[in-house]
């Protein structure tokens, strides 16, 4: 009668550690919900980045076949112009 108890109450806490590991261990439930929300976040970012990739691919495809968007770049991005040009730089306006 004393083996019965014993081992139930083993039985028991061998159930209970199982279940605790099931679902706070390292392979747990819990471990495996944040892996999926920081998949999802990683995942995001990768689309984001893969729209900025897509429009510097686009930018850099004009530049080599588009002389116009070229010039037009060259003049906004790093401030040249033509031979007796002057090009006016303006700060931007600063709301108070």
């Amino acid at each position: 009668m004393n083996i019965s108890r014993i081992l139930t109450v083993v039985f028991f806490v061998l159930t209970l550690w199982i279940l605790g590991q099931t679902y706070a261990g390292k392979r747990g439930y819990t471990n495996l919900q944040k892996l999926r929300r920081n998949l999802k976040v990683q995942k995001d970012k990768n689309e984001e980045l893969q729209v900025y990739v897509d429009d510097l691919d686009e930018k850099v495809y004009k530049i080599h076949k588009d002389d116009k968007f070229l010039e037009k770049t060259v003049r906004n991005k790093l401030l040249m112009g033509k031979a007796n040009e002057r090009i006016f730089v303006f700060d931007k306006k600063v709301n108070k």
